[in-house]
């Protein structure tokens, strides 16, 4: 993990994602339903302007994609 040291205590039970204004299904999740929600898994490669790569980096978790096909943002396009 790469952060600035700084890694706030969020209790989990006091964790919530909010996704409402101009979406046709807004959605409130809980720390629990939010992981129970479908993982994507993807390996990547980053390229810095500074011209250094850091090659074969694995994520994983919600993907946005997914966040928005429940949610789905008026205005959208399907598979956008």
């Amino acid at each position: 993990m790469l952060d600035l040291g700084i890694q706030p205590e969020i209790p989990t039970h006091a964790w919530r994602l909010f996704v409402d204004g101009e979406v046709d299904n807004p959605t409130t999740w809980k720390w629990g339903e939010f992981t129970d929600l479908p993982k994507t898994t993807l390996t990547t490669d980053i390229h810095c302007v500074t011209a250094w790569s850091r090659y074969d980096n694995k994520w994983e978790g919600v993907s946005a994609r997914d966040l928005l096909a429940i949610v789905r943002p008026q205005g959208a396009s399907p598979g956008t």
